[in-house]
This record gives C-alpha cells, structure tokens and sequence, in this order.
C-alpha cells in the first residue's frame, strides 16, 4: 500500500472525483512499497503505524496506528449543539468520528492522551454516559418488514446488555413466559442470544417502543443519555429500486425520530450520521430538534484531511518516498493532488 493509496486530500476545490489518469497510473506502479508492519527497520518502526480500512478507534490508539486528531471540532460542534447531524460520502471517517464519541462517553480517557480533546473530559459535557449506539447499516434487510423490525430489536437487546439493564424487567418477561421456557429452558433472558429473545419480543413490542422504554430505563437509573446513530439513512439508500418496500421502511422511521424527539428530557447529546441530508429528508419534520451542519464553514475541516494535515501526519513518509522516487517533497505532494484530483467537500 504506497502513500498515495492512503491518503484522501481536501483542498477547497469543487466537489468532484474523476477516474486516474495515464500519469497517475504511471505514478502508481512506480512508487515503492511502504512497510507497514512492526519488522520494518528501527526509522519506520519508530513512526506511527499506516492503516487504511480501521473504524476501531480503541485499536488505532493502543497499537500505535496513524490517527489524524480531529477532536477539537467535537468540543466546538457539542459546546454550539446537542443534537447534531452531520452528512460526508463514504470513506470519511463518519464511523471512526463515532467510534470516538463512543469511546469518550465510556469513559476510556486513556486512548485521549495528547489530543485536543483531552483538557475537556473533566467538563461535564464530556463525562462518563450510558450510551445507546446503532448502526442502521446493520438492519437486516432482505426479507420484508418482519425481520426489519426483529434486527432493529436485536441491536438494541445488544445496546440493553452492554448497559447493564435488567432485561427481565425490561421485556416484561411474563408477556411470554410460557412459550419462551418451553423453547429455551431458561428465566433469564440475559442468558438468551439476543437473536431469539428479539424473534419473541417482535411479537409483543415495536423497536420504537422497545427503544423508548430503554431510553426512559436508562435515564432514570444512570442519567441522560447519549445516542449515537451511524449510517441514519443505509435502509432507505438499499431500498431505492423497492418504492412500496421503501415507504413502509420510512413511515417505521419516521415513528423511531418522533419517539427521540418526545424523550427529549432523557437525552444529553444525540449525534446522527448518514450520506443523504437530514434537513429536508422524510424525517426532519419529525426531528426538528435535530440541527444539520452538513454544510456548516466551521465543521468542513472535520472529516478527511486536509492537506496541512497529510503533510504533519506524513511528514517522514512523504520525504521518504519522495527520496526514493528521485524528486523533491513538492513535485510529490503535486502528484498526490492530481492523484486526488482535489477530491473534497
């Protein structure tokens, strides 16, 4: 993987990606390989690690991975605004940016050493939550509304159990008692798998409800809850060919923005992300506690880099390869524009 693979560049231009051109092509083929891994010599070995696929940010920080600090623009966009949504085509780091709110909000502040955020986490903006975190790129999809509705379920039974919640008192268990200890040999539906307890609960609840009930559980024994929502709108992009599947999909989501809106009081930051617009969307009548700053100056800055970032976070690497290629570091950063064709947003 060369540098040129790994690196996305913002630099102000019109929005616009084209194929590579014969030059870049060129270009490509002839860099030399990067190393990547903990064998290289002592100079490489010493520099932060290259990666270009991880959203793991627990995993970027621990094992000494490259992490471009964005994590001021967190404490301006949450200090301006609680409920907050943000669009960028994929590829950006929209999910990376959650793993990050996941991570300050459970408290993990040893992954936060030498950022910017980290003289903020004493604030109470900051500290310690219960977090309820859905990934809608998850819902199950290919067999109608039924089983929509059972992974919707599922993932938050998961969100249930990694807030410590009594799940017996929170699926009202004697509903369906009976039939579930007939099938599973089991009262304690935390020792279910969260796939079978949601095929029971499909039958009793609706995912907003479900969701609704978690929400008001949480806040009243642990505190105000942040909600962290990654790929908002995946289920209506996957269904665009499907226009009847699709509006039984919307109306569901719909009724799932409402209910966050009435829980209003139970929630300290609600955070929202996806490739299409909030604003103006099927939802955003029902959710117009929810501001859209997709297009915000002050937040443009806050997904990709920029090219200032590239050349910090590179900086030996760049001088590296433009050394073995045979040419100074600004013919390299010229290729890396023209290899990007100013690819921003």
């Amino acid at each position: 993987m060369n540098i040129l693979q790994n690196i996305r560049i913002k630099l102000g231009k019109p929005f616009k990606f084209i194929g590579k051109s014969p030059e870049v092509a060129a270009t490509e083929s002839s860099l030399p390989p990067l190393r990547n891994d903990r064998t290289a010599d002592a100079s490489i070995a010493a520099t932060p690690l290259l990666q270009n696929k991880m959203a793991d940010f627990k995993s970027i920080r621990e094992e000494n991975y490259i992490y471009v600090d964005k994590t001021q623009y967190l404490v301006k966009l949450l200090t301006k605004d609680k409920r907050v949504f943000i669009a960028r085509p994929r590829r950006f780091g929209k999910s990376l940016m959650i793993e990050v709110l996941l991570n300050i909000y459970q408290g993990n502040t040893h992954l936060f050493k030498g950022l910017e955020i980290e003289k903020y986490l004493d604030d109470t903006l900051f500290s310690p939550r219960p977090v309820i975190y859905l990934n809608f790129a998850d819902v199950e999809l290919s067999r109608g509304m039924p089983l929509i509705e059972q992974s919707l379920i599922e993932a938050m039974i998961d969100v249930a159990k990694a807030n410590g919640l009594d799940l017996n008192t929170l699926c009202n268990y004697r509903i369906f008692e009976n039939d579930l200890e007939k099938q599973t040999n089991t009262s304690n539906l935390s020792q279910l798998a969260s796939s079978i307890l949601a095929h029971h609960l499909a039958s009793t609840t609706t995912p907003t409800a479900f969701l609704r009930n978690i929400i008001t559980t949480l806040a009243s024994t642990h505190g105000k809850v942040v909600i962290l929502i990654d790929e908002y709108d995946r289920p209506l992009v996957n269904t665009h060919d499907e226009p009847e599947f699709q509006n039984k999909i919307r109306d569901l989501f719909k009724d799932f923005y409402a209910m966050l809106k009435s829980c209003e009081k139970s929630i300290h930051v609600l955070y929202i992300t996806g490739i299409s617009r909030f604003s103006g969307s099927e939802f955003s009548s029902n959710g117009n506690n929810i501001t859209d700053y997709s297009f915000d100056p002050e937040f443009n800055a806050m997904f990709g880099f920029t090219k200032e970032e590239i050349e910090k976070a590179f900086d030996s690497r760049i001088n590296d390869t433009a050394e073995k290629m045979d040419m100074d570091r600004m013919e390299l950063l010229d290729r890396l524009e023209n290899y990007y064709d100013g690819y921003s947003f």
